[in-house]
């Protein structure tokens, strides 16, 4: 039996790696002495400790130490509590690696045991101390003779399988209790060698792609991620197996407790400050905010899984929180007026509530801990980074690409606030335009149009949206009271909340004329200021027309549509009817490269279960929904083949952000932030879907026509906008229902095509 090794060097690597003596506390003062040269005695120890995060995984021992375990004798004294736990942890793997007699081990384990449990915050280093145990034990298995393999070791190995099995599924509980990005790196990294020791202890062959979807969004630049890919064979495109396909995250854990003194700070905060703010002492407002939401941003998945449990109230405070902020923000905003530096803060702040707003819908927050902790918090910090003359990535690249406008659009209680970014920063009435501005609206002067398109959403029988409603979306720009503006955007960028993000945009009218968005203007849906996913100056799409993955159901819409996109793109690989399964898309997407998945298929997303996606079952017989981590793990196979990120992923058939149509008194409830939001889940760029239920022979057009105009070397953005004109112009899917209802979101850019993208 093989067990892959945590630390991947060889015995060679770890040459100055001697294994701790039984007696080690009785010589520390003796190696002190011997590594101590200058300066106090515990300046060293104290240096290398800030190593220590990064250096948990590394195949080679830190400059200045023989070991990590001659660290620990020297140094463990004048550690606290989580520099103990970081310290043996990496000395119990490199003595693992050599490998080391098990007293020593069980020396070493006795220690880690101590320390994690006397330092409560550090739920990584438990996690790894139990892998690290895990393998060690599995090790000592291997070496010893087979006389000694009598029953009870075959019980232990039992034991090892059924720890590793907890720590591989218990990631996301762990994960919420981080503090620290270092936290979050190792509980994924031990989580992701739990797959790989897992599938090696039992014989399967699973443990690559398991290990694959537990990474997530970590990148090689992250201390272990490359050494661990090595491992898995990933890093030259090792084979995967669909096997067993392992949910990204783990699944929801049953129970995920919020302590209760951060339940009652929060609330304490939010009284607070609305206090302060009453009686007029603003900046302490604001302090005592910017720590609420700090706390929020630590604890957003087990607020979400809080709320869930029945403590709605916490929902209550959260959103409390936020509208304050805003409120206060707001507040100084209009008494300095629309500078980069006034608005900035309302930025961040919504920034900030669209995290969490994400990571309550999913349950999950696998995405946004890798973009927390290396960012400036300053609220303007995170904001001008973005824009000109400070960067040439994300967002700057859409202002400076002329003729573009960036819309953020959020409710606060009973308002809405939009925030437009244009060419220029934002500035005070730059000659006859303004270059952005800020603008509030009333929810109730809105509701009769926010009515009139919930009509839309339930088919073509329904009357078409009056003059006022077109308006909505000149309405909540503040476009009316700004007769000044005169050139109007090619392409509109949008950031919604979940409030927001039901409403077709693609139907309003701009620019009052009574014409449609997309009349003139290309609309894209992000679902982060800062977080993208934008385009990017570094990344050239490759020559040649996209390769494309597709499937879809034994519909014949379905199957038409998927003929037609044929015809523009022989080269797709295509899976329909009973061939149409999870299994076959997982084992071909795993082996290619390529850089559109496309399925015709039922697919929607629901705030319980994230998104369900209907494939054939592999018996052929019926059908099975498969969930946000299985699309995610596809995803991830079909990205580590082709060692290049998805570019595209379409749900072209019903219901694949419904959430407009059935609920009472609002434009949507959230789950449209699912469709939004699955790009950040699954780091593909781009995505289409649908708002509501389209109608099947409309969507069979709409598609066949989006990927003719990908042919002419359009733009993702611009090809679905000529798509939708074209529908629209033939009667008999003229009616908004049939058009506006699809969404793009992501990068638009064009893939490696001759540009012959003429506008209709």
């Amino acid at each position: 039996m093989t067990v892959v090794a945590v630390v991947t060097a060889s015995e060679a690597s770890f040459a100055g790696v001697a294994c701790i003596d039984l007696q080690w506390p009785f010589r520390t003062q003796q190696i002190l002495r011997a590594t101590t040269r200058t300066g106090p005695a515990t300046a060293p120890c104290l240096a290398e400790a800030a190593r220590l995060p990064q250096a948990l995984w590394r195949p080679t021992v830190p400059d200045g130490w023989p070991s990590w375990t001659s660290y620990v004798e020297a140094c463990l004294p004048y550690l606290n509590h989580r520099a103990q736990a970081q310290a043996l942890l990496a000395s119990y793997g490199e003595m693992i690696a050599v490998p080391c007699p098990s007293e020593d081990l069980e020396n070493v384990g006795g220690q880690i045991f101590n320390a994690v449990e006397l330092d409560g915050a550090s739920r990584d280093l438990l996690a790894v101390h139990r892998l690290l145990q895990s393998v060690g034990a599995a090790r000592r298995r291997e070496n010893a003779s087979q006389v000694q393999l009598v029953e009870s070791n075959v019980l232990r190995i039992n034991e090892i399988a059924t720890m590793l099995e907890v720590l591989r599924d218990d990631m996301s509980a762990r994960q919420a209790e981080c503090r620290h990005e270092e936290c979050v790196a190792n509980v994924r990294l031990a989580a992701a060698y739990a797959c790989l020791h897992l599938s090696s202890l039992q014989g399967k062959t699973d443990g690559a792609a398991c290990a694959m979807a537990r990474l997530g969004g970590l990148g090689d630049d992250i201390a272990g991620v490359a050494e661990l890919k090595a491992a898995a064979g990933m890093a030259s495109g090792g084979a995967r197996d669909a096997g067993t396909v392992i949910p990204m995250d783990g699944g929801v854990p049953s129970v995920l407790t919020l302590p209760n003194d951060t339940a009652t700070e929060l609330r304490g905060l939010a009284d607070r400050a609305g206090q302060a703010w009453r009686n007029g002492r603003v900046n302490e407002a604001a302090r005592l905010l910017a720590i609420a939401r700090d706390l929020i941003g630590r604890n957003r998945l087990a607020i979400s899984e809080h709320e869930r449990s029945g403590a709605t109230w916490l929902s209550d405070v959260v959103d409390n929180i936020f509208e304050q902020s805003l409120v206060v923000a707001e507040s100084e905003r209009s008494k300095r007026g629309s500078s980069l530096a006034t608005v900035a803060p309302l930025l961040a702040i919504t920034e900030e509530r669209r995290r969490y707003e994400i990571v309550s819908f999913f349950r999950s927050d696998c995405r946004f801990t890798s973009f927390d902790a290396p960012r400036d918090h300053t609220p303007a910090a995170k904001v001008t980074s973005l824009l000109p003359p400070k960067g040439a990535e994300g967002a700057a690249i859409a202002i400076e690409s002329g003729n573009t406008w960036i819309v953020t659009i959020t409710r606060v209680g009973t308002r809405v606030m939009a925030v437009v970014l244009k060419s220029e920063p934002l500035s005070a009435a730059n000659g006859t335009e303004a270059a952005g501005w800020v603008h509030w609206t009333s929810l109730s002067a809105i509701e009769p149009a926010l009515a009139e398109w919930k009509e839309v959403a339930l088919g073509d029988g329904k009357p078409l949206p009056s003059a006022n409603a077109r308006r909505l979306l000149r309405d909540l720009l503040g476009l009316t009271a700004r007769p000044q503006i005169k050139t109007w955007p090619s392409r509109l960028i949008i950031i919604p909340d979940a409030w927001a993000a039901g409403i077709p945009f693609a139907a309003l009218s701009l620019r009052g004329t009574g014409s449609s968005l997309i009349d003139d203007t290309s609309l894209v849906m992000i679902p982060s200021l800062v977080d993208g996913p934008w385009p990017t100056l570094h990344t050239d799409p490759p020559p040649g027309p996209p390769r494309i993955l597709m499937g879809g159901l034994a519909a014949s819409a379905m199957q038409r549509e998927l003929a037609g996109i044929a015809s523009s793109f022989s080269e797709a690989v295509r899976f329909d009817g009973q061939n149409f399964t999870y299994e076959n898309l997982f084992k071909i997407g795993s082996a290619r490269s390529f850089d559109i998945l496309h399925l015709a298929t039922h697919a929607r997303f629901t705030t319980k279960n994230g998104v369900a996606v209907t494939f054939t079952a592999p018996d052929g017989a019926a059908q099975k929904e498969r969930g946000t981590a299985e699309i995610s793990t596809l995803a991830a196979a079909i990205q580590a083949s082709g060692n290049h990120p998805l570019e595209l992923m379409i749900f072209s058939a019903c219901e694949t952000a419904k959430g407009i149509a059935d609920v009472a008194g609002t434009v949507g409830d959230g789950r449209e932030l699912g469709l939004l939001s699955l790009v950040l889940r699954t780091g593909v760029r781009s995505s289409i879907g649908t708002l509501w239920e389209v109608n099947s022979a409309s969507s069979e057009a709409l598609m066949v026509e989006f990927y003719a105009n990908l042919r002419r070397g359009c733009t993702k953005d611009e090809a679905l906008r000529q798509a939708q004109q074209t529908v629209r112009s033939r009667p008999a899917t003229a009616h908004p229902y049939h058009w506006s209802g699809y969404i793009f979101s992501g990068d638009w850019t064009q893939f490696g095509l001759p540009k012959s993208c003429s506008a209709q």
